[in-house]
């Protein structure tokens, strides 16, 4: 009779002994967690996001002077960018075709354009005079695809690298400025082309643009002077100007009108400007209807 009370008695007490040493143990261990936690905090990796997007483009050039003479130019270039952007950068591309025109049954002048692989990392962004300023830098590999440059320049790749400012307005109506500055390395085969004539080696772009937006409008006008280091050490320097007028006709379709001149920039004479808005021999006007998704 008494064992039975003492049992009785002592099997609630070994119960409740048990459950506080478990619930003890419980604590130290989540304490011994949480201080390993903090001492050894785990990096939790963020997942890689992408954004596509892409624009397509049909734009018709002519000649602005026509001297009947078999000179004029007439071209329709298809272009389709498609992009991707990411949590630490953009990668954006270009396919491009110009189809000549002067002749329908002839295929002499339509051809693919080289194709730019491009990637810009994160713009430093920043508000100055209550506008938007970015700096962008990105780097550039060229995939030859021209007959030009695939059967004449024998050209194997080309590798560049390019900073650009830029200032827009917050409210997307005002003016804005950009400009930028770029360095590259050509890689052909050989330093000379089928021809016998130098090749580029070395390449540096300098841009500078102003443009003016207002609703659904804009305008723009852009100045690109290019210049060349061949392998035989000697510069030369092209330039090109451009004016704009464009319309969008809602967030993904959009309309523009154009004119471009461009040549050397010295005269033959080497020291003499040739840069000039327009030119009856070069000058070309053109008309644009994009689409972006």
């Amino acid at each position: 009779m008494k064992l039975t009370v003492f049992v009785t008695l002592l099997a609630p007490t070994v119960v409740m002994l048990a459950s506080i040493n478990m619930a003890s143990a419980m604590t130290s261990a989540n304490t011994q967690t949480a201080t390993s936690t903090t001492a050894f905090p785990v990096q939790v990796i963020p997942p890689l996001s992408a954004a596509f997007s892409f624009g397509l483009s049909l734009t018709r050039s002519t000649s602005l002077v026509d001297f009947q003479d078999g000179s004029r130019s007439d071209t329709l270039d298809y272009i389709f960018n498609p992009s991707m952007k990411t949590s630490f950068g953009s990668f954006a591309t270009s396919l491009a075709y110009s189809q000549n025109l002067r002749d329908q049954y002839d295929s002499i002048g339509s051809d693919w354009s080289d194709t730019p692989l491009i990637f810009t990392f994160n713009p430093k962004t920043f508000t100055w005079l209550e506008r938007n300023a970015k700096l962008k830098y990105s780097v550039t590999a060229v995939l030859p695809m021209s007959q030009y440059s695939v059967k004449k320049d024998q050209l194997q790749t080309a590798l560049s690298g390019k900073i650009a400012f830029s200032l827009m307005p917050a409210d997307g109506n005002g003016f804005g400025f950009i400009s930028g500055i770029s360095l590259g390395r050509n890689f052909h085969s050989y330093e000379e082309d089928i021809n016998g004539n130098v090749l580029n080696q070395y390449s540096s772009n300098q841009n500078v643009g102003i443009s003016y937006s207002y609703n659904d409008w804009s305008l723009s006008a852009d100045f690109v002077n290019r210049t060349r280091w061949t392998y035989k050490n000697s510069v030369k320097s092209t330039f090109e100007m451009s004016e704009k007028i464009g319309y969008s006709i809602n967030p993904s379709f959009s309309a523009s009108v154009g004119h471009t001149n461009s040549g050397a920039t010295l005269k033959a004479n080497g020291a003499d400007s040739n840069v000039d808005l327009y030119n009856e021999n070069t000058s070309i006007v053109y008309a644009t209807l994009g689409m972006s998704y």
